[in-house]
């Protein structure tokens, strides 16, 4: 499977800054996550998103196959000679 696709919809993405900025916060008011306005939307988007991660794994499993079809077509034809 090589490149495993996966979603953070629900987790934190915080930059080089804000990490060295929440040295200084104690009261934890920089902790802002991806949110949803009801929990319905955030379970569809992620459902939305799981799906879309699948649909990827299968165009790169069906790419991969193409191109093993058409090395192995390629090596089994005979050469020819002039």
């Amino acid at each position: 499977m090589g490149d495993y696709s996966h979603t953070d919809l629900l987790f934190a993405r915080p930059s080089f800054l804000n990490g060295a900025a929440r040295v200084l916060d104690f009261g934890g008011t920089l902790n802002t996550y991806n949110s949803s306005r009801t929990a319905d939307e955030a379970d569809a988007r992620a459902l939305a998103s799981d799906w879309e991660a699948v649909g990827k794994e299968i165009r790169n499993a069906m790419q991969r196959e193409s191109n093993e079809q058409k090395k192995t077509s390629s090596a089994n034809r005979p050469s020819r000679k002039s």
